[in-house]
């Protein structure tokens, strides 16, 4: 017999499996930040609309009274530049002609199913679909 040194294929197939768990762990946390992060986007997003809005009552005193039904309408109504993003599917912008103030929401849908919206006449952004990462169906952090 020879004096040959190496590893047993027991040695590498535990190693192999060890290396898989910790890549399956870390995969999952990267598309939890993922998800999380791009709910953040839809927050800024949001929150651009809504300033811009919230601009054209003060200096107009009138919304946009037209529905918009999408990322490039909203941008030519309200002189906005937001940029085209593949996980983003839908952008909703809804006018109501409420009693006193009237008032809007706002709504951007995912390619994950789920959407976020900002209602106006309650003054609040929600989960208004699906499983958002850190938001629910009554507010966002």
């Amino acid at each position: 017999m020879s004096n040959l040194k190496g590893y047993t294929l027991i040695e590498l197939t535990v190693t192999v499996i060890v290396i898989a768990v910790i890549a399956g762990l870390a995969l999952n946390n990267y598309l939890k930040a993922l998800q999380t992060g791009y709910e953040r986007d839809i927050l800024m997003q949001l929150r651009l609309i809504q300033n811009t809005l919230e601009f054209e009552w003060r200096t107009k005193k009138t919304y946009p009274t037209t529905d918009l039904n999408d990322r490039d309408a909203i941008n030519t109504a309200l002189g906005l530049q937001i940029p085209q993003n593949d996980f983003f599917t839908s952008y909703k912008y809804t006018y109501y002609d409420g009693a006193g103030k009237p008032y809007y929401i706002i709504e951007i849908g995912t390619v994950s199913g789920w959407s976020v919206a900002y209602d106006d006449s309650g003054s609040r952004t929600y989960c208004s679909s699906g499983a958002c990462p850190t938001c629910d169906a009554t507010s966002c952090p």
